[in-house]
């Protein structure tokens, strides 16, 4: 019985193995007709490719590598007429070249808006008291105005704190000696640049509305008696302001404007 049960398990072991057998050559040769079919398919597309490739095109026609070291640099040619133009041209004196951007034109607007101004807001007082600078006031006139604005330049030059001192250490006769103190700080307080009765009319930016005036005469004049050469370097730089503005920009310092400038 034993020897019976024997033979059966070899039996039943050697069926198994030529099982095994006859699949592994089945699976062996579809793993090689795979891969001849693969080849087979690689090589027509390698032929594909090459036939295409031998075909001429525009671009590998016309193009041609060459050796870069061969190359030399050719700055191109600035051609275009640059520099002052119109009045501001072979023009050196300083008060001169200030007269063309603020023209008669540019201040005789300033006097206007400032004479307006300044009624306006005397009018709108009921009472003025007693040796108030508006009791003083008279309107400007144009050559007036142009030795407020000089001394505006001057002050950009020496910075001090007052400008009207008396005092032997700290006083800057010029000043003085040009204008008294009272009549420069009452041209200040009224200085204006558009007439407040037309702020319904305006059609440039609602924000720049008190400057408007000037601020356009100013670029219409930039852009036309001047032009930027080939060597231009555009910078900004800050403008230090402590009042209140919506649109100015908060840096770690103190409050400033950021303004662009060009030097060429």
């Amino acid at each position: 019985m034993e020897q019976s049960l024997l033979e059966e398990l070899t039996a039943s072991d050697q069926s198994s193995c030529s099982d095994d057998d006859d699949s592994s050559g089945t699976d062996d040769l579809t793993v090689v007709e795979v891969i001849g079919s693969e080849c087979s398919d690689s090589e027509s597309d390698d032929a594909q490719c090459a036939t295409a490739s031998s075909a001429p095109t525009a671009s590998t026609a016309t193009f041609t590598w060459e050796d870069m070291t061969n190359y030399v640099g050719q700055r191109e040619q600035f051609v275009d007429n640059y520099g002052p133009q119109k009045e501001a041209q072979n023009e050196t004196h300083c008060a001169k070249v200030f007269k063309i951007f603020f023209d008669d034109q540019m201040v005789e607007l300033i006097v206007r808006e400032r004479n307006t101004y300044a009624t306006q807001k005397i009018q709108a007082r009921s009472f003025i008291p007693f040796r108030f600078r508006m009791q003083d006031w008279k309107p400007v006139t144009k050559d007036e105005m142009y030795v407020v604005l000089a001394l505006f330049i001057l002050m950009g030059i020496i910075q001090k704190h007052s400008y009207f001192s008396k005092n032997y250490n700290l006083a800057t006769p010029i000043f003085g000696s040009i204008n008294s103190m009272d009549r420069f700080e009452s041209i200040c307080n009224f200085m204006h640049f558009n007439n407040n009765d037309h702020v319904g009319t305006h059609q440039g930016p609602s924000k720049l509305f008190k400057i408007y005036p000037v601020l356009s005469h100013l670029n219409t004049k930039f852009q036309s008696l001047y032009l930027p050469g080939q060597n231009t370097a555009i910078d900004e730089s800050l403008t230090l302001w402590r009042g209140r503005l919506s649109f100015r920009q908060r840096v770690y310092s103190p409050k400033a404007f950021q303004i662009w400038n060009q030097v060429t």
